[in-house]
């Protein structure tokens, strides 16, 4: 083994010792062909043959360069391996025994029955059990090698394992494949290396994995096998035979920092640390040569990159970027879910998948926009609450689009239910995507190609289980496709947001390691069912101790090829993303104890939110659009008026509202609506009008009722809506109850759903009554149904307290009832009364019929008789809202209005008038 000094770059000397032992003279290209090079990751060799080519063009020279690979690959290379299984197949052959084995054989595996032994539950424990077989094998072990001898723990729960494993080899056998460490114990016995390769050099990995050591160690008898470490000069002690950073050497070694507080600073969460890093990169004036990122917290990257290409800085990062990432895995996902129900909230996943979009625009033709079509779309969700796809087709017929577009969603849904999982999987996704947006090349056709290969992985592990649901076969192919990650090449002047293992390779004069917290830097495993801490150092796996020490090892290889105290910036994260705290790194707290009290200090301190942590604010104030309000308005608009101006003029003008989805049971005014339509059958129909038989009106009204809510809601209502039906199928037999106490009364319904218009200066005042009654003695009575929870009183839903917020606006907003100060806060009856003052006269009472969910409250409850000042009082009211209306008066608003709206919150955050630019009511005249 051979030491390379860390004071100086990696790269340049691997590639100058590479060079030296072929006694390079520099007249003929560099030939390094015979060489065999294993270093820690692909970005690691790209480095090396870079340094390589760089040397060589210094003599004007080409460069042969040498065969490079990753310890991982090491196995397949050098022996002659039986076919392995893949993924899919070691899945599927496992999700066969698990179906197969009875739970009672193997008690110390399965203490406990599962709720349900099904697919979904095997496919669950089949990714456990690879991801065990996975540990073992990096140690070239298998489950059998769990057994050991007798001080081995949980030796029975062991060979349960190794029998199922058994089984599980048994399946594989069935397709001539065996799982991958079983097929490098069998090469492992005639070990060869290429014909070409004369030499193998292991250089900077200090984590190759077992396996690739034991395959090094097969091939000294054949060929010169070297070994070249990274650390200080001289320190034979500090590494194993394989270079392998040894435990007791690194694991409490100081680490070197001349100014510790400067090189190590605390950010708050991902996103400062983010920022942090950002502004250290974007302070040298060419970062991607000059600095390098080394991320050891995944919550760091995205926020990282935003951060950078915000500031115009291209990032590249050579883990690649995952293929769940891409528009290709989001149109399978969604096509996944179907496989197994075509329900609502899956089908509303699919419209919203730009491929879906573009190939419905191409099949419905002219007239087809998609935002059209999403808004029709969220609207029959919101109206009928459909649960599946054939209820909302149903539905659709007034949105001719969204019915066009719901019968191809229907076709491709049942292709995807009935269709052979190997012929639908490729040529719906093709069809949908479409030949001509899959280019030769770029992120989707590399995409399109891996599902092609993935689909058919997928096929063929399939025939271990001929039997297996089109729904697994999906999800496998969707788990295996967003596995991984696509690799592109890196852009001009991008600066790469390395891994951890990369940055023994790097060779930028300047270095920062984000996210430095225990967790992550050392990586810690706890907790493992299978496999804890001391079976893994019994069974010779990687421990947490070795951990401790690789990662020790590489901070200081990193610092210390930096001497400088600028070279090096180390973050830690107080807290993560989720807000869960976070401890520094045992990495940077080992040493003398001399050191320890002022670094703990530095870790531990609170932060200073003096610059990093400023109030919110916004980045810009809202400026609504000026638009023509309509010269009519609602009796309900009135009161959005007097809630808030400004809300009503955003409500009423600009037409903006919440889609409350997903939605799964009434809100209040879909109840109010569902009420309202089987009362107005009941004033409508002559039979259930006139009669005075409870029973005959009660059980009318259901019908009524039962009828229209299998007309709106399906056959099949939810959970949800089967509570709230009751609960109005109640309301109703109590409100049959009150009807016919009215009418024996002398009470007798003359008019429903009675529309009306009454001038009111610039505008009309429209409205529509739910029921006039007549007595029998001429008296006239307009009554207005209100299904809220709770009985409402109608002087207490029109007249409020004065608030604070009511300064300075207009006095006709108020009025002196019984000696108290009011404000109107509604004028709906006092307007019924006006709008049939000319036919009635002043004889005329207003009511509520009550029906709140305490049925006992049912009842109808009377405007005042005695209300006669109220009524000139509401009159001039109505009059200063439609002049303010017609003059459009809409600011200032009221911030805080009498009922909670939670809609307007998630727009107007810190309140409207911290939210709006109040000079877009200057604006001259309405934009249309």
């Amino acid at each position: 083994m051979a030491i390379l000094s860390w004071r100086q770059p990696l790269p340049a000397q691997v590639a100058a010792w590479l060079i030296k032992q072929t006694g390079w003279d520099g007249i003929a290209p560099l030939d390094l062909s015979d060489r065999l090079v294993v270093v820690p990751t692909r970005q690691s060799g790209r480095r090396l043959r870079e340094a390589l080519a760089i040397a060589a063009e210094v003599k004007g020279q080409a460069v042969f360069a040498p065969l490079v690979i990753v310890p991982e690959e090491l196995p397949a290379l050098v022996t002659e391996l039986p076919e392995t299984a893949s993924r899919d197949q070691a899945l599927v052959a496992w999700i066969r025994v698990l179906l197969q084995s009875s739970p009672r054989d193997y008690r110390t595996v399965f203490p406990v029955d599962p709720p349900r032994r099904d697919e979904a539950w095997a496919r669950r424990l089949a990714q456990r059990f690879c991801r065990v077989q996975a540990e073992l094998a990096s140690g070239g072990l298998r489950m059998a090698d769990g057994l050991g001898d007798e001080d081995m723990p949980e030796s029975v729960r062991w060979q349960e394992l190794a029998a199922l494993e058994q089984a599980f080899d048994a399946v594989l056998a069935e397709q001539q494949v065996c799982a991958p460490v079983a097929a490098y114990r069998k090469g492992l016995q005639a070990v060869r290396v290429p014909a070409e390769i004369r030499r193998v050099v292991m250089a900077g990995c200090p984590d190759p994995n077992a396996v690739a050591v034991q395959c090094l160690a097969s091939l000294v008898s054949q060929v010169s096998v070297e070994i070249l470490a990274y650390g200080p000069d001289g320190e034979t002690r500090a590494f194993d035979p394989w270079g392998r950073p040894r435990v007791d050497y690194w694991s409490h070694r100081d680490l070197a920092l001349p100014a510790f507080e400067e090189q190590v600073q605390l950010g708050a969460d991902p996103a400062q640390q983010a920022k942090l890093v950002a502004a250290r990169a974007m302070a040298d004036p060419r970062p991607e040569e000059w600095l390098a990122l080394a991320v050891v917290d995944p919550e760091i990257t995205a926020p990282l990159t935003r951060e950078l290409e915000d500031r115009g800085q291209a990032v590249f990062h050579p883990e690649g970027d995952s293929w769940q990432r891409g528009s290709l895995y989001g149109l399978l996902q969604a096509l996944a879910t179907l496989v197994v129900s075509s329900d609502c909230r899956a089908i509303g996943n699919l419209l919203r998948c730009p491929a879906v979009l573009a190939a419905l625009a191409d099949e419905i033709g002219e007239g087809f926009s998609g935002d059209n079509l999403l808004q029709h779309w969220d609207r029959v969700r919101e109206k009928h609450l459909d649960q599946k796809l054939p209820q909302a087709l149903a539905h659709a017929g007034t949105f001719p689009i969204l019915q066009q577009a719901l019968a191809i969603v229907t076709g491709w849904v049942e292709t995807l239910q009935r269709g052979e999982f190997e012929e639908v999987a490729l040529t719906l996704p093709a069809a949908i995507m479409g030949e001509r947006k899959i280019a030769s090349d770029g992120p989707v056709a590399d995409a399109a190609r891996r599902w092609v290969e993935v689909v058919a992985r997928v096929s063929r592990a399939v025939g271990l289980k001929p039997d297996l649901s089109h729904p697994e076969r999906w999800q496998l192919a969707l788990d295996g496709f967003g596995e991984g990650a696509r690799f592109g090449s890196r852009p001009a002047g991008a600066i790469e947001i390395g891994g951890w293992l990369e940055v023994l390779w790097t060779d930028a004069p300047r270095l920062v390691i984000a996210g430095a917290n225990d967790g992550r830097l050392p990586e810690a495993v706890s907790g493992d069912a299978f496999l804890p801490e001391a079976l893994r150092e019994q069974l010779g796996l990687k421990s947490n101790a070795q951990r401790l020490a690789a990662d020790a090892y590489l901070m200081a290889a990193a610092v210390a090829s930096r001497p400088e105290a600028d070279d090096v910036l180390i973050l830690v994260g107080k807290t993560a993303a989720s807000g869960e705290p976070l401890r520094p790194s045992r990495i940077l707290m080992a040493g003398d104890d001399e050191i320890l009290p002022a670094r703990v200090k530095h870790l531990f301190q609170p932060l200073s939110t003096a610059v990093d942590n400023l109030p919110w604010r916004r980045a810009w104030k809202l400026r609504p659009r000026r638009v023509k309000m309509k010269s009519s308005i609602s009796v309900t608009g009135l009161r959005d008026w007097l809630e808030c101006p400004f809300r009503f003029y955003l409500k009423r003008g600009l037409k903006m509202q919440e889609i409350a989805l997903p939605k799964t049971e009434l809100d209040a005014m879909d109840f109010g609506t569902l009420m309202h339509a089987v009362l107005e059958e009941m004033g409508q129909d002559p039979v259930l009008r006139d009669t005075k038989d409870e029973a005959a009106l009660r059980d009318g009204m259901l019908s009524v009722f039962e009828s229209r809510i299998r007309r709106d809601y399906g056959e099949a209502p939810s959970l949800p809506l089967l509570i709230q039906f009751e609960s109005a199928r109640q309301r109703l037999r109590r409100a049959a109850t009150i009807e016919i106490a009215e009418r024996e009364a002398g009470w007798k319904t003359e008019r429903v759903e009675w529309s009306f218009e009454v001038p009111l200066g610039p505008l009309t005042i429209t409205g529509k009554i739910d029921r006039i009654d007549r007595h029998e003695d001429g008296r006239v009575r307009v009554i207005d149904y209100k299904t809220s929870d709770k009985a409402a009183e109608p002087l207490a839903k029109h007249l409020g307290s004065v608030r604070d917020e009511d300064e300075g606006r207009p006095d006709w907003l108020r009025v002196n009832y019984l000696g108290k100060d009011k404000r109107w806060i509604d004028l709906q009856l006092p307007l019924y009364r006006l709008a049939l003052a000319e036919e009635f006269g002043s004889d005329l009472t207003c009511a509520y019929f009550n029906l709140p969910k305490a049925v006992g409250e049912t009842g109808i409850s009377q405007w005042p008789d005695d209300a006669g000042d109220l009524q000139a009082a509401a009159e001039a009211c109505a009059a200063g809202v439609a002049e303010a209306i017609g003059t459009e008066d809409f600011w200032p608003p009221v911030e805080r209005i009498s009922r909670f709206d939670e809609s307007w919150a998630k727009v107007f955050h810190h309140g409207i008038t911290d939210s709006v630019d109040e000079s877009w009511i200057q604006q001259e005249g309405p934009d249309e």
